[in-house]
């Protein structure tokens, strides 16, 4: 009943943390809640599992959110590259898309999992599904896990890898975070990370499907830029979507403007492109014109009856005015954000256990001992690409090398 180490969660995060433990070959116990594991890792990438990307570690800087210093530690001791050897030596067939983006060949989620699993059993590390923890109490360094069921497990080293509260159908209660709170750790505000905008505005729902490639969205929170971000744009039924907004909804809150510039150009260069152009298209109609941009004639139906002019006006009879309408719809097209999409619908949790509280090359609690919180149930979500995945497993390997070096010194 006694564990070198016990860790509480069977995602990517724990598993691996498990692993290496078990690898080495401390006694390792993986007590998961979900009578199946993996749950959320399963449904990763709609099932296909894009596990990590394949780029440089430089490109990593920027999908950490502000928090890639912390992270950065672990993706240098566990890289993407050591990722993708991890599930080649446990016989995944790995494919690299164009875009960077590593999947399983089979894109199927459930061959990642089960190489974790794997890899977890054959190195003697027990797993236990289905498991409701009652309490956790630490006593002279030791922490005692008692389970609804009555059984009592005692460690040295308790690992917390139990996730956010983002897909909460798939049994992500927020677990993780009362325990922090039990050993005094500040828990920061959660909210959606990975998810979409429901607007303000019902316009767009007629160019539902409706997409844009490369634009640069601009962040505004009471009239002030928090920052922009570039790429796809994804109209939907109620607001907008997109890897752009995806990826950013991190910084969004309701009551914030996002603009978008569809055509990568400063707003003073394209009104400066029409007022030639109008001149040079005079016979055309505007909506003739528009389609020079590449366009789709929905979504310039939508713009020039949003800005109230007729679609079928003579390029040569656009006022002033209308031609500065335009040029800043194109570049500065605006969406009031009723919502951003809750934890239950975001695939990712932004917040958690605050980071200054955890040492990010061990990933110890700062305020017990022998205590570990590692992958999402920290402060730390990343964007869409395979990046949430790597980071999980970047902290599992460095907790667990941690754990691994206490024995190394302290053990008998």
């Amino acid at each position: 009943m006694f564990y070198k180490a016990i860790v509480v969660g069977a995602g990517p995060a724990g598993l691996f943390a498990a692993y290496n433990l078990s690898e080495y070959g401390l006694s390792t116990l993986v007590l998961e809640k979900n009578i199946q594991l993996g749950r959320k890792l399963l449904v990763s990438g709609s099932g296909q599992c894009n596990f990590t990307h394949a780029g440089d570690l430089e490109e990593f800087k920027d999908k950490y959110g502000d928090n890639f210093n912390f992270i950065k530690h672990a993706l240098n001791v566990f890289t993407n590259k050591d990722s993708i050897k991890f599930f080649k030596a446990y016989g995944v067939d790995i494919e690299v898309t164009s875009s960077g983006k590593v999947f399983p060949s089979s894109r199927n989620s459930t061959d990642i999992l089960d190489a974790l699993v794997r890899s977890c059993k054959l190195n003697g590390a027990q797993i236990q599904s289905g498991v409701e923890i009652n309490a956790i109490l630490e006593y002279d360094g030791v922490f005692q896990v008692s389970t609804t069921d009555g059984d009592f497990f005692s460690t040295e080293n308790l690992i917390i890898a139990t996730g956010g509260t983002s897909f909460m159908h798939l049994g992500n209660d927020g677990f993780g975070y009362a325990i922090a709170q039990q050993f005094n750790h500040k828990v920061t505000k959660l909210r959606p990370s990975i998810s979409n905008i429901i607007s303000v505005e019902t316009d767009y729902a007629a160019i539902s499907g409706v997409s844009f490639k490369n634009v640069t969205m601009t962040i505004w929170h009471n009239e002030k830029k928090v920052r922009d971000k570039v790429g796809d744009l994804l109209f939907t039924h109620n607001g907008v979507s997109g890897p752009v907004v995806l990826n950013s909804t991190r910084w969004i809150e309701a009551g914030d403007l996002v603009t978008f510039n569809l055509v990568n150009k400063p707003y003073e260069v394209v009104q400066k492109e029409l007022e030639q152009d109008l001149i040079a298209f005079g016979k055309d109609s505007i909506g003739l014109y528009l389609r020079k941009f590449a366009f789709p004639r929905s979504f310039i139906a939508v713009l020039l009856s949003i800005l109230s002019i007729p679609a079928d006006l003579h390029c040569a009879n656009i006022s002033r005015e209308n031609r500065k309408k335009i040029a800043t719809y194109m570049t500065k097209l605006p969406i009031n954000v009723a919502s951003v999409g809750d934890l239950n619908s975001a695939v990712v949790t932004c917040g958690g256990v605050s980071l200054k509280e955890l040492n990010p090359t061990t990933l110890e609690s700062r305020k017990q001992r022998g205590l570990y919180f590692i992958g999402e149930v920290i402060d730390i979500d990343a964007d869409t690409g395979g990046y949430n995945i790597q980071a999980a497993m970047s902290m599992g390997c460095v907790c667990a090398n941690s754990i691994i070096r206490k024995e190394q010194i302290y053990g008998n």
